[in-house]
C-alpha cells in the first residue's frame, strides 16, 4: 500500500514539477494511491484532477470523501460543484451548507462563496448585512474577490451605508491583485465621478485593463467609449472589436449593441441576420432591450418574418421588466390592435409608463389620448402637459409635430390653464424603471 503521507508529498512534486519533470499523469497516480488509504488532502487533489478533465463521477467521490474528513478546501469545492451542476444536480441548498462549513474553518474562497449566496438568496434567505459579514472575511484574509465584493456594497449600499469613497479604496486593494471585476468597478467610479473626480482618461485606463483581463462588462463598456468618442476619436471598428468581445462571452447588453450596429449598419455592412441572431441571444437571457428589438423586428419583417403575435409577446415581456421601449411598442399595439386585441385602456396605461420614463413618442401619443379621451377621460391640461414634455424632449420633425399638437390642445384652454400645465411640465422629471 505504502505511505500515504510519502505518496501524496510525491504527488505534489509531480504536480508541480519539483525535482521531477511535472506529469499529470504521475501526480493523480499517486494521489489515488494515497486517497484509497484515506488521505483527506490526497482525496481533493485526486478529485480536482480528474474534475479538470471532466471525470465527475470519480472525481466526486475523492471530493466527498475529502469533505467528510472536514478538508476545507474539498468542501468548499464541492459546494462550487452543487452551486453549478458539475458532476451533481445543481442544489443551492447544499452549495451554501459545504461553503458554511469550509468558511467556519477559515476558507476564503468559501467566505466569499457563501456571502454571494447570501446576496442572491440561493439556498438561505437573502440577507445583504450577512452576505457582507462574509466578504469582509474573506476581505481580512486579502483575498481579492472579498475586497471586491466589500467594494461593491459600499458603493451600492448594500448591507450598509452607500459610500463611493470607501468603495474605491476597497477595489483598488482588490484591482493591485488583479481582480478584473474592482478594475471595471473603478472604471465606472471614474466614469461616473463617484467617490473619486470624475476622470474618462482613469476611467478608460481602468475599462481597458479589466478588458485585457477578460470582464465583458468593462469590454461593452470600453466598446461604448469608441462608439460615442469619449475621450478618443470615434471609431465604430474598435467599438465593435469590444462589442464582439463582450457578445461572445454572453454579455447581454454587448449583443444588444453588436445586433443594433448590424441592424443599422453602423461600421459594417448591414446584416439584418446578424442584428437578429446578437438581439435573440440577448433576449434569451432575458434581456429586456434584446426583447424590444427583437419584438420591432418581428413588426417590420427585418431579418425574420412579419409575427405581430411574437412581436407582441416579446414587448410584453420587455414591458414588464420595466423596460420604456417594449411599454411603448406595447402600448401603440393595443392602441392600434395589431397583434393583440384593440384596447385604448391598456395602450393608455403603457403609454404612461413608457412617458413616465421619457420616452418621447409615449409622451406624444398619451397626450393625443388625453386630448381625444380614448382610453382615458378627456384632459386637454393634461394633454398639453405631456405635449409639452414630448416637444421638449424630440427634435426635428417630431419636435415639429408635437408643436402643433401642443398649439392645438392650448387653444381649449385658459392662459390660467396653460400656465399650470408647462409648470407641470417643467417639474415633471423621468422615473426610473
Amino acid at each position: 500500500r505504502g505511505d500515504a503521507n510519502g505518496q501524496a508529498a510525491l504527488g505534489y512534486m509531480y504536480l508541480k514539477g519539483e525535482g521531477v519533470e511535472a506529469s499529470d499523469y504521475h501526480a493523480l497516480r499517486l494521489y489515488r494511491l494515497a486517497a484509497e488509504q484515506g488521505h483527506a488532502m490526497a482525496q481533493f487533489n485526486a478529485g480536482l484532477l480528474l474534475k479538470n478533465r471532466k471525470l465527475y463521477g470519480e472525481a466526486l467521490s475523492f471530493i466527498r470523501a475529502s469533505a467528510e474528513q472536514n478538508y476545507a478546501p474539498a468542501q468548499s469545492l464541492l459546494g462550487a460543484m452543487y452551486e453549478k451542476g458539475e458532476g451533481v444536480k445543481k442544489d443551492d441548498g447544499q452549495a451554501a451548507e459545504w461553503f458554511r462549513r469550509a468558511a467556519l474553518q477559515g476558507d476564503a474562497v468559501a467566505q466569499h462563496n457563501l456571502g454571494v449566496m447570501y446576496e442572491r438568496g440561493a439556498g438561505v434567505e437573502r440577507d445583504p448585512t450577512e452576505a457582507l459579514q462574509w466578504y469582509q472575511r474573506a476581505a481580512e484574509q486579502g483575498q481579492a474577490s472579498g475586497l471586491a465584493s466589500v467594494g461593491a456594497a459600499h458603493f451600492e449600499g448594500k448591507g450598509v451605508p452607500k459610500d463611493p469613497a470607501q468603495a474605491v479604496l476597497w477595489f483598488r486593494g482588490a484591482a493591485d491583485q488583479g481582480d478584473a471585476r474592482a478594475m471595471m468597478s473603478l472604471g465606472l467610479a471614474y466614469e461616473h465621478g463617484q467617490g473619486v473626480a470624475r476622470d474618462l482618461a482613469e476611467s478608460m485606463k481602468w475599462y481597458r485593463r479589466a478588458a485585457d483581463a477578460g470582464d465583458s462588462a468593462a469590454q461593452n463598456n470600453l466598446g461604448n467609449f469608441y462608439y460615442h468618442g469619449r475621450h478618443v476619436a470615434r471609431d465604430f471598428a474598435e467599438a465593435m472589436k469590444w462589442y464582439r468581445m463582450a457578445a461572445e462571452k454572453s454579455h447581454p447588453v454587448a449583443q444588444v449593441n453588436l445586433g443594433y450596429m448590424y441592424e443599422h449598419a453602423i461600421g459594417v455592412s448591414q446584416d439584418l441576420t446578424e442584428a437578429q441572431r446578437f438581439y435573440r441571444a440577448a433576449a434569451d437571457q432575458g434581456n429586456a432591450m434584446g426583447r424590444s428589438h427583437l419584438g420591432l423586428l418581428y413588426v417590420r419583417g427585418r431579418g425574420v418574418p412579419v409575427d405581430l403575435a411574437e412581436a407582441v409577446r416579446l414587448f410584453k415581456l420587455a414591458a414588464d421588466q420595466g423596460e420604456m421601449r417594449g411599454q411603448f411598442y406595447l402600448g401603440a399595439a393595443y392602441l392600434q390592435g395589431r397583434g393583440i386585441g384593440k384596447d385604448e385602456a391598456q395602450a393608455a396605461r403603457y403609454l404612461r409608463l413608457a412617458a413616465d420614463q421619457g420616452h418621447s413618442d409615449a409622451a406624444q401619443a398619451l397626450g393625443m389620448l388625453y386630448a381625444s379621451g380614448r382610453g382615458v377621460s378627456q384632459d386637454f391640461q393634461q394633454a398639453y402637459t405631456w405635449l409639452y414634455i414630448a416637444a421638449e424632449r424630440s427634435r426635428g420633425a417630431q419636435r415639429e409635430r408635437a408643436a402643433q399638437l401642443l398649439a392645438a390642445a392650448g387653444a381649449r384652454l385658459s392662459t390660467d390653464q396653460i400656465t399650470a400645465a408647462e409648470r407641470s411640465a417643467r417639474d415633471w422629471a423621468p422615473k426610473a424603471p
